[in-house]
């Protein structure tokens, strides 16, 4: 506890005619908890009860991981990070739909490629890709992906198949993460959306150039777009 910023006061506790040991190490954890409540982190709940103690000091341990994880990692790995599983599944629905309708409006075809994502999905994908200031990629990129969609239809349907055209795009992007921060992503994301991402096949653009087009256009299918549009800004593409 030497080292605690607080420490000057949990000693004084302790020192006073009454020490109460147990209000000193419930005060110690819970100014930990408060220390970690912007991290975006699963959320800080529980009792004072003997034995909830050591689940929030665990909890507490993991929000600190949490608070390194997203430091390191920033946009988009933040929000994916909350995310449970149904949740991170509907991101990497999102991200897939993005894709396809960005290989849409760099090769102008919409035709009957798009029938196996079913008639809801498909209308997404044209919608999406008929918004104004979208992510563009090159038509290279769209042709790379487009073979990606076809392999994967060939064995999916529906909204599984935008679901691995994501995961594959997604886990292309957080391989260029360093060895470390991908390692504790795994370990304290709510999902365990970043150990599949690190066994999923790649799927990269066309050209090492389109970076950070594609880091653009995942930021816009998760729902980022403040961060997508600051990232626009500095690069001079707003």
């Amino acid at each position: 506890m030497a080292r605690h910023p607080k420490a000057a006061d949990f000693n004084a506790e302790l020192q006073a005619d009454t020490p109460l040991l147990e209000d000193v190490l419930w005060r110690e954890l819970e100014f930990s908890e408060s220390l970690m409540a912007g991290s975006g982190g699963p959320p800080i709940y529980g009792t004072r009860a003997t034995w909830d103690y050591y689940q929030r000091r665990r909890r507490a341990a993991r929000l600190r991981k949490w608070a390194e994880a997203t430091a390191i990692l920033g946009a988009p790995w933040i929000g994916l990070m909350a995310q449970d599983a149904p949740g991170a599944k509907r991101k990497c629905v999102a991200v897939g739909v993005e894709m396809l309708a960005a290989c849409v409006a760099a090769t102008r075809d919409a035709g009957d490629w798009l029938a196996k994502l079913g008639t809801a999905i498909a209308i997404e994908v044209l919608r999406r890709s008929r918004i104004a200031q979208r992510v563009m990629i090159s038509e290279q990129t769209a042709h790379r992906w487009r073979l990606a969609y076809a392999e994967i239809a060939s064995k999916r349907a529906d909204a599984e198949i935008v679901s691995v055209l994501g995961r594959r795009l997604l886990g292309a992007l957080f391989a260029k993460a360093p060895e470390s921060s991908r390692q504790l992503a795994a370990k304290t994301a709510a999902s365990n959306l970043f150990e599949v991402l690190q066994r999923e096949t790649p799927l990269e653009p066309a050209g090492s150039g389109e970076w950070e087009n594609v880091q653009l256009l995942v930021m816009v299918a998760l729902g980022d777009d403040d961060a997508a549009d600051s990232r626009r800004r500095s690069e001079g593409k707003a």
